[in-house]
This record gives C-alpha cells, structure tokens and sequence, in this order.
C-alpha cells in the first residue's frame, strides 16, 4: 500500500551529514537542501472513507452533470447562449463538472490501490470509448447508453486512475516543478500548433468524441439548446490526477493546489465559453493553468542545485526540438487521415430515393446540418433512381476517401446540397432552396 513520502528523510538525514568530500569551495551539500520544508497543513494527511467509493460517487455526479447539460434543453427553456443569463447557466455548470472532476482526481490520489492494479483498471475503464470510436469509423450509430458514458463516465474515471498511478513515480518536489513547467510548454504547442490544431481543422470529431461535456449526443431529430459546449478532455483529468497525486505523495501543498487548480481552470472554461478566442486558438491549454497552479501552490520547497539548473537548461532545449516533430508529425498524420462523413444512408424499396437514417453526432454530417429523416436526392450530382445498386454503394464508400456531394430535401426546408471534401478539403453546404430540385418521377417529400 503505497502511503504519502515522510518528508524526505533520505535528504534529511543526508543534510545533517558533512559529505565525504567535495571541491574546494563548493557549498555544503546541506545549502541545496534548506529549502525543503513540509508543509504544516500536510504533515500527517488523514484518510477519510473510501477513496474508491469517492472516485466511484464523484465520477457519476460528473456524468450527471453533462446529461442535465445535455438534456435539460428539452424541458426547460434556456436563455440565448450569447446573453448574460446564459452564460451565467453555463458557468454554474461548468463549476460543477470541474469541481466533481477535480474531487474525483482528489480521491484517486489517495488510492491505496498498488500502481499496476490502478493502470490495469483505468485501461479496461477506457475500453468503452474505444468501442465506442470503433463503431463510429464503421459509420455504425452506437447504443444509447454506450454513447453518453463512454466518454462522460468510464473514460474520465479511468484517466484519473492512471494518472494517479504515473504521480507516484515523481519522488522529489524538484521533479514535479520541473515536470509542471514542462506541461505548460507542451500543452501550448499541442493545442496551438500540433496534434488538437491539426484536428480542428481537419474537421475531426475525434476531440468531442473523448472529451466530457458536449461530446458524442444521441441523436434527435429535431435540435436544443445545451447550457454549454465546452468540454474538458481525458489528458485534462489524467493530468489533474497526476499532479495531485504527487502533490500527495510527497506531503506537499495539497489543499492549496486544489484550491489554485479550480480557480485557474474555472476561469479558462468561463473564457473559452465566452467566444472571445481568436480563430487560431480552438481552446486554451488546460495544462496552463493546471501547471501554473502546481508552480504558485508549491514553488517554496523548489530546491534546484546548479548540476539541476543547467539540466533544465538541457532539457528546454531537448523539449523544443521535440515540439517542433509533433507539430510537423501531427500535422502530416492527420491531413492524410480519411474522417468519417457520419451518416446512414438507406435506399427505400422501389429504389426512387433513398433516406437519412442516422447521422453520428458530432461528425462531419452533424456539422454541416444533415438530420435524420431527410430525403436524399441526387449522389454525385446523379439521380438515385437512375442509379445501380452498385454505384449507390460505390458513392458511399468512396465518400470518405474521393468526396461525395448529396443533394437532400428536408421537410419544410427546401433542397440543400452537401459537398463532403476529400481528405486536406474543406466541407461545405449550399443554402436552402425553395424551388424542388428532385428528378422527374421523384417525390418532392412534401
């Protein structure tokens, strides 16, 4: 059972003894050491209930937190997302998905789990999501109830527990400061440059998919408001799990970190909610507040000697060349990468049309405003009724890889035409038109 590091005691002891020997003129090995303090509030942490249960209650109170966002649309009118009253629902909500996200990782810190046990659990907690995303790349609409937890219940516990088990392996303060400052770097590389920009404007659903909050919906065929459609995303609740952890292992700031993390945190996601971001930022780092949060909170028990300095100095420059591969990596991998379209398409019967039968939310067709029950008219410009069995299964297929445009009539909407772009294009859809567009013999939908 692992159980919080008491106070160093190896540096301790070590800061009482002369060394062996040292370099003329070199400080005693105690000056590098002095800084090293433990913290009155933390020296003897106390153990209330079960961690696991808490985990187990706080994860579920943050999955009904997205479903009361998901879902209260349909029974209580919401307030204009722009006006003041709804972004004051929207801060109220998200107060409460991060402060449950934030107790739950709190609680997966002071697990007395073994660290493989932990790891072994969170993976199989993740295995849901991965069904989940196989499912979707197979164009396949999911279950219900597989599709508002995998990403808002068992992924996040998951994340948090595996996160908890990596803290333990930070032994010293040094270590965590140093490992936070890092974070913060990373993560502004990531989210402005690499992987996540990369996939914003691919058009990727992958994000949403994992993230808790808006995420993957079950599909409606009729659209609501939502109090928010900000999310927060798995690396986001490993990492909380991770630096608390450590902060717990190593007796340090643990009610001041908390407390710092909410506050920063808390008022990125009132940010982002805001709309006040420029085009080329898709969020904000969350590691950014997270980490500042762990440099405030625990930055007087640093205690870098001057090998460990210019270490860091090495290690900044190491990390550069780094974030520029995955910039130039994530960009490549994810311009190559085929996205799902994300919709069902069923031809009726008599072959004379065919008809929308699920739409994957949050994929491209989600976007771009394709809806369960519209009438599909043309494929590639060409009449379904004029066309082969196989070329209507050609058209879909390939609509991934080659493009596919649709030509669909939505009831009391009028005709639209849809152009799903292939791999490094954009998509794009036409405005309604009035005037019927279906071939001789079609029905009009009306």
């Amino acid at each position: 059972m692992p159980e919080p590091i008491e106070a160093h005691p190896t540096l301790e002891s070590a800061a009482h003894k002369e060394p062996a020997s040292s370099a003329p003129g070199a400080p005693p090995f105690e000056d590098a050491l002095h800084e090293v303090t433990v913290p009155e509030e933390n020296t003897a942490p106390q153990k209330r209930g079960s961690p696991a249960l808490e985990v187990i209650l706080w994860a579920l109170a943050a999955c009904v937190c997205t479903l009361i966002n998901r879902f209260i649309g349909l029974v209580v009118p919401l307030p204009p997302a722009t006006s003041l009253g709804g972004h004051g629902l929207a801060l109220v909500y998200l107060g409460a998905l991060l402060f449950a996200l934030l107790q739950m990782t709190r609680s997966a810190a002071r697990l007395p789990n073994s660290t493989p046990a932990l790891v072994l659990v969170g993976f199989l907690l993740g295995a849901p999501m991965a069904v989940l995303l196989l499912v979707q790349r197979m164009e396949v609409v999911p279950p219900r109830w597989l599709m508002l937890t995998a990403n808002n219940l068992f992924l996040p516990m998951g994340a948090a527990l595996v996160g908890a088990a990596v803290g333990r392996i930070v032994r010293h303060p040094n270590t965590l400061l140093a490992a936070a400052g890092f974070s913060i770097f990373f993560d502004i590389v990531v989210v402005t440059m690499g992987t996540v920009a990369a996939l914003t404007q691919a058009q990727s659903n992958i994000i949403a998919a994992v993230s808790v909050g808006a995420g993957p919906s079950v599909p409606m065929a009729k659209s609501y408001p939502i109090l928010s459609g900000v999310t927060i995303g798995p690396a986001d609740v490993l990492f909380l799990a991770l630096f608390l952890s450590s902060v717990w292992m190593l007796r340090l700031s643990w009610r001041a970190t908390a407390g710092w993390m909410y506050g920063l945190l808390l008022l990125a996601l009132a940010v982002v909610d805001s709309g006040t971001l420029p085009d080329w930022l898709p969020g904000i780092p969350a590691l950014v507040p997270m980490g500042v949060a762990v440099l405030v909170a625990n930055w007087r028990h640093r205690a870098f000697t001057a090998q460990e300095k210019r270490d860091l100095i090495i290690g900044t420059a190491f990390a550069l060349a780094c974030a520029a591969a995955i910039v130039v990596i994530s960009r490549r991998a994810v311009s190559a990468t085929p996205q799902p379209i994300g919709v069902q398409i069923q031809r009726v019967p008599t072959g004379e049309h065919a008809l929308v039968v699920g739409v994957l939310p949050n994929s491209r067709a989600d976007r771009a405003g394709v809806k369960p029950g519209d009438i599909v008219l043309r494929l590639n410009r060409k009449p379904i009724k004029g066309m082969s069995q196989e070329e209507f299964d050609a058209a879909l297929r390939d609509g991934r890889t080659k493009g596919v445009t649709m030509l669909l009539q939505s009831p009391g909407e009028g005709n639209r035409e849809f152009a799903f772009a292939p791999p490094g294009g954009k998509d794009s859809a036409g405005p309604p038109s009035s005037e019927s567009s279906a071939p001789p013999g079609e029905p009009s939908g009306e």
